[in-house]
């Protein structure tokens, strides 16, 4: 197995300048480079062994030595939001200056390629001075469009500076990007699963790990349709990863926001409501990819998740739809991060109970606020009583915010399910906002 540490020491080395000198990574700490506000900022480098470092920013001015296998590190102060860039001096035997660095808001745009596709050109770049994105070489790269989109939002908003780290990469599966430290994860099953892969975590060692431990914000994440195959596993991975990045980067249990896979063409609000297939016989899409993102909400803390199955979809949605799909990941950040208030994803589900041959589905806070359907009637809901063979719900009606469903066919429910497919534009919940409610199963707990 190999070392986390041994690979930063040596992606450091390699980014240094000559030997005898001060160096840093020099894709990652350069001019126009965001720092975070507001949390200590880690600088590091590489230098001779007890070289001193002075690294001065910001009215601070912070000295170390280095150490004795030629590694550097100091922890700024936590800074303010700046209104103009300003410079940072890192000091030994020779200086590094940078220049056009700026104290904002930083987040890390993680995935496969829907992160990546249709950067912005250059005239969007230059009109947003105070956006930077670094994507593996410097902070004056363009990040994939539904980055940027994200950013302006936030930017708007927030009115601070902005800085997006995009290390997503087109076409990963989710084991490429794990830590070493994933094989002791507290969940026994993770090394399970682990054993059968004959390899993982390599794009993680190839663009995730020299970030480490840049000081950011939280995390944007689209990722899973590689993960079709092997989707059960997912359920367990995904948890597995956010704890072990987070343990990379020692900040605590930084925010961790994700994208629940889209449905093909949508379900926008109004749109005529197809029939119900004969059966409700489900889908691996649908049981085990969007079901895993749910359960990852109920066992890692700091996660929010955002229904995007009435928007325009498939493996890549259209360019033009990208700026819906960066508004609800910037409203879920907005709301669960920065302390606004409003409705910002479609119905995720929380807990059904059993009400006699009833059951009653609530959903999350910020997703469901007055509740509606479009067509004749309310439809899309499955009951069982044994998880295996599944009966449409003849009875569905919405209570407040909640939504009491019925078969008479499955008197005593021990589970239910909505828009259980891969595509189901025959399901019709929706929000105040007209966004649809994002498919799930879940177990039917007892009467209280």
């Amino acid at each position: 197995m190999f070392s986390v540490a041994a690979t930063v020491v040596a992606a450091i080395v390699l980014a240094a300048t000559p030997s005898h000198a001060v160096g840093v990574d020099q894709h990652l700490f350069t001019n126009g480079m965001v720092l975070q506000r507001g949390m200590p900022v880690p600088i590091w480098g590489t230098a001779n062994a007890g070289e001193q470092v002075t690294v001065t920013f910001a009215g601070q001015n912070k000295i170390t030595t280095a150490a004795g296998d030629g590694t550097w590190r100091i922890t700024l102060d936590p800074l303010v939001a700046n209104a103009g860039p300003l410079g940072l001096i890192i000091q030994g035997t020779n200086q590094i200056a940078l220049t056009g660095v700026m104290v904002g808001e930083v987040w890390l745009c993680g995935g496969q390629s829907n992160m990546v596709l249709e950067q912005p050109g250059p005239v969007r770049l230059a009109a947003n001075p105070e956006v930077h994105a670094l994507r593996f070489n410097d902070w004056s790269d363009a990040p994939g469009d539904i980055c940027w989109e994200f950013a302006l939002t936030m930017h708007d908003v927030l009115g601070v500076p902005i800085g997006i780290i995009n290390n997503a990469k087109g076409g990963t599966r989710i084991r490429t990007w794990l830590p070493p430290s994933t094989i002791n994860d507290p969940d026994p099953k993770v090394p399970e699963i682990l054993a059968n892969y004959p390899i993982w975590g390599d794009v993680w060692q190839e663009v995730g790990v020299h970030l480490v431990p840049y000081a950011m914000r939280g995390v944007i994440w689209w990722q899973g349709e590689a993960d079709s195959r092997t989707a059960n596993d997912h359920r367990y991975i995904l948890p597995a990863m956010i704890r072990a990045w987070r343990r990379e980067w020692n900040q605590g249990d930084f925010p961790f926001v994700y994208v629940q896979l889209p449905n093909g063409k949508g379900l926008p609000f109004g749109e005529p409501v197809r029939n119900l297939p004969a059966g409700s016989r489900g889908s691996p899409w649908a049981s085990t990819l969007r079901q895993a993102f749910i359960d990852t909400l109920d066992v890692v803390p700091n996660t929010a998740m955002i229904v995007t199955s009435d928007l325009i979809g498939g493996i890549h949605p259209p360019p033009q739809e990208y700026p819906e799909y960066a508004a609800r990941l910037a409203d879920a950040v907005l709301v669960e991060v920065y302390g606004q208030d409003f409705t910002y994803s479609g119905p995720i589900v929380e807990s059904a109970t059993a009400e006699g041959s009833s059951v009653r589905i609530r959903y999350r806070s910020h997703t469901a606020d007055s509740l509606q359907f479009t067509g004749a009637a309310l439809q899309g809901f499955a009951l069982s009583a044994d998880h295996e063979n599944w009966e449409w719900a003849d009875s569905a009606a919405i209570d407040g915010n909640q939504v009491v469903v019925a078969s008479s066919l499955v008197p005593s429910p021990v589970a239910v399910r909505y828009g259980f497919a891969s595509k189901f534009r025959w399901a019709n919940l929706y929000n105040e906002r007209d966004m649809v409610s994002g498919p799930f199963q879940i177990d039917v707990e007892p009467a209280p």
